[in-house]
């Protein structure tokens, strides 16, 4: 059975609100963490915590990284899934999806 998630995004939304309401939605945060650190990249954290903003409960994902923001482009991000471990399903799909956004 396929899994269909739509994002009402009406004013926006950020990644880490991505991250939010895919963990809110029934992924484990310990996949989350596994998954990302198959990527070769150092030096970040991720949280993840229960949040109340008004009457609106949430996941709040948030990742805090150490160093400074470093500037990336399609090419850098291209190189470092494709250096990394993930499986090839998920590397093409988050191909597809950078290129798309690029």
């Amino acid at each position: 059975m396929a899994r269909v998630a739509y994002f009402q995004a009406f004013a926006g939304a950020s990644g880490d609100m991505f991250l939010g309401a895919l963990v809110d939605a029934g992924w484990p945060a310990d996949e989350l963490k596994a998954e990302l650190g198959k990527l070769n990249l150092r030096g970040y954290e991720i949280e993840v915590r229960k949040a109340v903003k008004g009457t609106i409960a949430c996941t709040k994902v948030d990742v805090k990284v150490e160093e400074e923001r470093v500037e990336r482009g399609l090419e850098d991000i291209l190189a470092i899934l494709r250096q990394g471990a993930l499986s090839d399903p998920v590397r093409k799909r988050s191909e597809a999806m950078f290129r798309r956004l690029a």
